[in-house]
């Protein structure tokens, strides 16, 4: 089975690529509440949110994964984006649990890994994928295997990760003030459809359809509405630093402000864990006893942790420092400056 890889290259002349995915569809209804199916929610906020960016900013170009109720396996989704070269993936869906109809709330996931095994994580997130003859449980484990294309699509998700983290965080914040969600929170979680996707991306969940009052907002033309609003704003914030960054960087952002890090003795290509970035400098204690070096970017101090030219060594180890730095990820720099 074929699978592509590619990084988009800052900077370029070409439009701004957005992949719209609504979770599940067809067969696949998702989570089911007492009076709507998920799919159906997700494909008209979905809908909904590219009709305002297409109104609205004409130099995006949205691609849906699905613009009717059709089945789509979970790994053709970042497929489609793969081919497609995109510059950001958007993933929406409606939440649920059993049993507990109090419990509501919109939350934003990034890529990350978890305690779970992933062909679990994977047939938890559409079973579907299951049922068709282009996936079969084998192909589908070999691909989420220890091999070469995991550690592939790790380094990506590592360098996409600021980006990814940005955007959650400013949806969130929409979903929350905007359309008066509750807060749940940005997190991560080892999410097939964002792990595969090699570029920026978010999964977005509303509100628990399995909530009486959160199912009636999300099926109310109004509740959709404001959702969509929300996702939009954030999405629009989002391009205007990102149209920024195009407007000020050179290849390899020869213009901002950066501090070589203090391990320079190792030449070309050199691995580090980031696992804290402060507007100050941080006192001892939050580097948590890590003997961490730091680099100054864009009047940032970003914090980083051991240094290795072998990608999968410093992968390795990245594992052990996410016990205390969730959110750590994986940088390089070549000859002391970062690349991007």
């Amino acid at each position: 089975m074929p699978f592509s890889f590619y990084f988009s290259v800052e900077g370029s002349n070409k439009k701004f690529i957005l992949v719209l995915d609504p979770g599940h569809g067809g067969k696949e209804p998702g989570a089911v509440g007492a009076k709507s199916k998920e799919k159906d929610i997700n494909l008209a906020v979905t809908l909904l949110v590219g009709d305002m960016i297409k109104k609205d900013l004409p130099d995006v170009e949205i691609i849906y994964t699905r613009n009717k109720d059709t089945t789509v396996s979970l790994l053709k989704r970042s497929q489609i984006a793969n081919n497609a070269k995109a510059d950001l993936f958007i993933s929406i869906h409606a939440n649920s649990v059993k049993g507990k109809k109090y419990v509501n709330g919109a939350e934003v996931f990034t890529y990350g890994q978890t305690e779970n095994k992933n062909l679990e994580v994977l047939k938890r997130e559409n079973e579907i994928t299951y049922l068709e003859p282009e996936f079969t449980p084998e192909s589908v484990s070999e691909f989420l295997g220890d091999d070469a294309r995991t550690i592939i699509f790790e380094a990506m998700q590592s360098v996409f990760h600021e980006h990814s983290y940005d955007l959650a965080s400013m949806i969130q914040n929409e979903l929350v003030v905007q359309s008066k969600r509750g807060n749940r929170g940005v997190k991560s979680d080892n999410l097939a459809v964002l792990r595969n996707a090699s570029m920026p991306s978010v999964l977005i969940e509303l509100d628990f359809i399995s909530n009486p009052d959160a199912e009636n907002y999300m099926v109310s033309s109004k509740g959709q509405k404001q959702m969509a609003k929300s996702i939009y704003d954030a999405f629009s914030k989002y391009k205007k630093k990102y149209d920024l960054r195009m407007q000020t960087l050179e290849p390899i952002e020869a213009s901002t402000n950066t501090v070589e890090p203090k391990s320079t003795d190792v030449k070309g290509i050199v691995y580090k864990i980031q696992i804290l970035t402060s507007s100050t400098p941080v006192d001892k204690s939050e580097l948590k006893g890590y003997d961490a070096d730091y680099y100054i970017e864009n009047g940032l101090y970003k914090y980083t942790y051991g240094a290795s030219t072998d990608q999968k060594q410093i992968l390795q180890l990245r594992k052990q420092v996410q016990e205390d730095f969730k959110d750590a990820f994986v940088i390089a720099f070549e000859n002391g400056v970062r690349i991007k």
